[in-house]
């Protein structure tokens, strides 16, 4: 039965508190507001902010592989000051707009160190380590 403030009709039985719960806090944004001082992913523009390793292959399954295209990912550490200043002098978003290939062409995209285990929303797998997939480990001070 549909409630009169909802457009979508509500499930049945036991998924009636998820829906009423859950649903509203997504459409929200709420989802990665575990704490006030973790940043949300920035959402639209030409750098991808990636959350994790699955996050980057959704993104690259969205493609046929024969017309999927090369991807450049930028790693940093939002939290220590050099890296950040580092990455900010970079101009790494305009330099993406600006200076890189169109987005068919390369997939561009910057995943910060630092707030991978912050904005992490389910158990961690081994699937989800980016970094340790490009050849970085935890220990890597700056990887710019």
């Amino acid at each position: 039965r549909a409630s009169a403030h909802s457009t979508a009709p509500e499930p049945p039985g036991k998924m009636t508190f998820l829906w009423k719960t859950l649903v509203p806090c997504l459409a929200a944004g709420w989802l990665f507001s575990n704490a006030d001082s973790v940043p949300k992913p920035e959402v639209g523009g030409r750098v991808v902010d990636l959350l994790n390793g699955e996050h980057f292959d959704d993104i690259l399954m969205d493609t046929p592989d024969e017309l999927r295209p090369g991807s450049l990912v930028l790693f940093f550490r939002s939290q220590d000051q050099a890296c950040k200043k580092a990455f900010d002098d970079m101009e790494y978003r305009t330099a993406a707009e600006t200076h890189f290939p169109p987005r068919e062409r390369v997939m561009i995209g910057k995943y910060d160190m630092d707030m991978h285990d912050k904005r992490l929303h389910t158990e961690f797998s081994p699937e989800q380590d980016l970094p340790k997939r490009f050849g970085l480990d935890g220990s890597t001070t700056c990887p710019i």
